[in-house]
């Protein structure tokens, strides 16, 4: 017995050629726009994160400032907003920034007002500038 082949130029067999390359084409550049469209989503949330990480990193620091700036004028805030402070700082701050707002809860009534808070916004806006270029 001999198999017998189609013939390639039969029209039932060119049609059905061209349906299998046009599934096999169709199927190909689905799989393409899945690959393209995942990879520009996870761009688009990994900015999303460094923006949203951003924004609580400068409200950490507004609310720091803020409590320094009420301190050195000779207020006394309540334990729960320094601690609040210290911990905002300690998980979002730079190291220069956590060194700086640890010497400023450590220095006594007195030398508080002494305390060159200009060093203290410089290295906040500092790092804010560094987080906003890795964000891009």
């Amino acid at each position: 017995m001999r198999l017998m082949l189609p013939n390639p130029l039969d029209p039932g067999v060119a049609g059905l050629y061209g349906a299998l390359i046009g599934a096999g084409s169709a199927v190909t550049v689905q799989i393409i726009a899945a690959i393209v469209t995942a990879r520009h989503e996870t761009r688009s949330f990994r900015r999303t994160l460094r923006k949203e990480s951003l924004a609580s990193v400068a409200d950490a620091y507004e609310h720091a400032l803020n409590v320094v700036m009420n301190m050195q004028r000779g207020g006394h805030p309540e334990k729960t907003t320094r601690g609040n402070v210290f911990a905002q700082i300690s998980l979002r701050g730079s190291p220069r920034v956590k060194e700086l707002v640890c010497h400023f809860l450590d220095l006594s009534d007195t030398e508080k007002p002494a305390f060159d808070i200009e060093v203290l916004i410089k290295e906040m806006q500092w790092h804010l500038a560094q987080l906003e270029r890795e964000a891009r």
